[in-house]
């Protein structure tokens, strides 16, 4: 066999074993909004959160916080949030920022379309 062509051999199987298959998480942060007031965090500034610090968001969407006791008050925390999925390897990164990992959010969150909230 000539040697020359042993790296045209080996780089197919190298490329098989490469394990960066990309696994996403979900991180959710609060978009600020009080009750009886109009002051919710366009979702566009806590991307920007994200993408600043050079994370790619996959996706993005609203929702409510579920099992969370929300006292219904004026001025109150709405329990509205911002959720993103991001790579799993800037999870990190991402709680450094502010950001919670959604996986520890016992209740969840039910997803609304941004414009309802």
């Amino acid at each position: 066999m000539n040697i020359k062509f042993l790296p045209f051999l080996i780089l197919p199987m190298l490329l098989a074993c490469d394990d960066s298959e990309e696994v996403n998480v979900n991180v959710v942060i609060s978009n600020g909004a009080l009750q009886c007031q109009d002051n919710a965090i366009p979702i566009s500034t806590t991307k920007e959160y994200l993408t600043g610090a050079g994370i790619s968001v996959k996706a993005e969407s609203c929702g409510t916080l579920i099992g969370v006791g929300v006292v219904t008050l004026c001025g109150a925390e709405s329990g509205q949030v911002h959720i993103f999925s991001i790579d799993e390897k800037d999870l990190d990164e991402a709680v450094n920022l502010g950001f919670t990992d959604s996986s520890t959010i016992e209740e969840g969150f039910d997803t609304v379309e941004c414009d309802s909230l």
